[in-house]
């Protein structure tokens, strides 16, 4: 097989494939390819990727977040940090005592 050496017609091959061409374009290239091995092969391998690019699955990102569950601890017998229930009440607790110690500015000298 000899390699076509017209550069111009390559260049069109994938414009053929998606249909892109005007309608002379057209019928030169489908022309030449009734005489041209070279091209034909090309435009096979065109079409080849062309209809394998149409099959690409698209990713539908919202939808794959919601099924992410929440997190949750690993480590066996760790429970996460809630902010509700007694831990809640311990840490409030704590945050009104430590207001407390901060009255104001030390005594007066």
């Amino acid at each position: 097989m000899n390699k076509c050496l017209d550069s111009g017609i390559q260049e069109m091959l994938p414009d053929l494939a998606h249909g892109t061409l005007d309608q002379q374009s057209r019928i030169r290239v489908e022309a030449h390819l009734a005489s041209c091995e070279s091209c034909r092969e090309d435009m096979v391998v065109i079409q080849t990727v062309k209809n394998a690019a149409v099959f690409a699955p698209t990713i539908d990102v919202q939808r794959v977040m919601r099924q992410i569950p929440p997190y949750r601890a690993i480590v066996p017998g760790v429970r996460p940090l809630r902010r509700s229930g007694r831990l809640a009440r311990r840490m409030r607790q704590r945050s009104r005592r430590s207001r407390g110690r901060r009255a104001g500015p030390g005594p007066a000298s």
